[in-house]
């Protein structure tokens, strides 16, 4: 019998096609240029977040004047021209002397609507003051059920019943909302121990 090579391996597969910039865009976090906005009234010049979010990792707002002198981050932390509520476990820290960001432990949690707000007649390092208060809002979404168990079919009245959730709960909060009916009447429930599963 021949000796024949072993088959060569199938050409690769065509995968996702990522079409992008190179360079990449300026960051918006970075702080605007300095110009005719350095003298005359402090502004807002933008924020983020703002509406609903999936996710919210960090809280910055820039303004049109320098906030903070150039100073260690500790000095420049003590001010917070802004008042977030509710407010998190998490620290402030400044980029550079125009953007002030909030950092929380991990993220922002979820199902909770956020209120910002830079009161009227905050100042900056150069005198000029904010005319009018500037709020603004966001939320982080509630939890979704992602997946159920028992489905579908008739069930005996004995059967656990599991939910899976797309982020954290209290089981304790959720079990008063879960209701089950048979035949029309309202069943009692309760919380499985752990032995028990």
């Amino acid at each position: 019998s021949f000796a024949l090579r072993a088959k060569s391996l199938p050409p690769p597969r065509t995968g996702q096609t990522i079409k992008g910039s190179f360079p990449p865009p300026a960051s918006s976090l970075l702080p605007p240029p300095a110009g005719s906005d350095a003298r005359g009234d402090l502004r807002v010049l933008r924020y983020m977040p703002e509406g609903q979010v999936p996710l919210a990792p960090e809280l910055s707002v820039t303004f049109s004047q320098p906030m903070v002198a150039i100073t260690s981050q500790e000095d420049a932390a003590a001010t917070t021209p802004v008042k977030l509520s509710p407010q998190p476990k998490g620290k402030w820290r400044w980029i550079g002397t125009r953007t002030i960001l909030f950092d929380p432990e991990v993220r922002f949690p979820q199902a909770t609507t956020y209120s910002v707000e830079i009161p009227a007649g905050t100042r900056s390092a150069n005198g000029g003051a904010l005319k009018q208060p500037a709020k603004f809002t966001f939320e982080t979404p509630p939890p979704a059920m992602v997946s159920h168990y028992p489905a579908g079919s008739p069930q005996h009245l004995n059967v656990p019943m599991f939910v899976l959730f797309d982020q954290k709960i209290d089981p304790q909060a959720v079990l008063p909302r879960i209701s089950v009916t048979a035949g029309g009447k309202p069943q009692a429930i309760r919380m499985l121990e752990a032995t028990e599963l």
